[in-house]
């Protein structure tokens, strides 16, 4: 058994829940590594001094004050006996309404802003360009690449 395997068995051993194979090859290894033993003996030496402690109750009333005080930081008791924060409960609410606001006024009240305005300007010079390119090739003079132009911006 290694030194690792050991210190995780120390707990088990005291306990003896060590199977006595596992046992005799620890107390094997604890006889022959005096690391271990010493690390062994200390860890017998905690756990005597723990059980001899008397264990100490604070008085009942720090005891409720001490409960009233987690059950008001966590929130309140709801009739299912699940505990929801006092804050936050309609807060999934207020934020949906929000954005639903936001996505509101953005789509239907403020209208197009000027990014787009940019955007559609630019689009429409493009199909200019295009209309234009078309209208040369197809060996319009000026006089009739006007008349295309109007006839292609004046549409439905």
């Amino acid at each position: 058994m290694t030194c690792q395997e050991v210190l995780k068995n120390f707990t088990v051993y005291v306990e003896g829940n060590l199977s006595p194979e596992e046992a005799q090859e620890l107390e094997a290894h604890l006889r022959a590594c005096a690391s271990c033993r010493s690390r062994f003996e200390a860890y017998k030496r905690t756990v005597h001094l723990i059980k001899e402690l008397n264990p100490v109750r604070p008085p009942a009333l720090q005891i409720e004050f001490l409960y009233r005080s987690i059950r008001s930081r966590i929130g309140r008791r709801h009739s299912s006996g699940i505990y929801y924060p006092k804050r936050r409960k309609y807060a999934w609410l207020i934020v949906t309404a929000a954005i639903a606001l936001f996505m509101f006024w953005n789509t239907y009240l403020k209208g197009p802003g000027p990014v787009s305005q940019k955007m559609v300007l630019q689009q429409k010079q493009e199909n200019a360009f295009l209309l234009e390119e078309h209208a040369l090739s197809n060996g319009l003079g000026p006089v009739g690449q006007q008349a295309y132009l109007a006839a292609a911006f004046s549409g439905p």
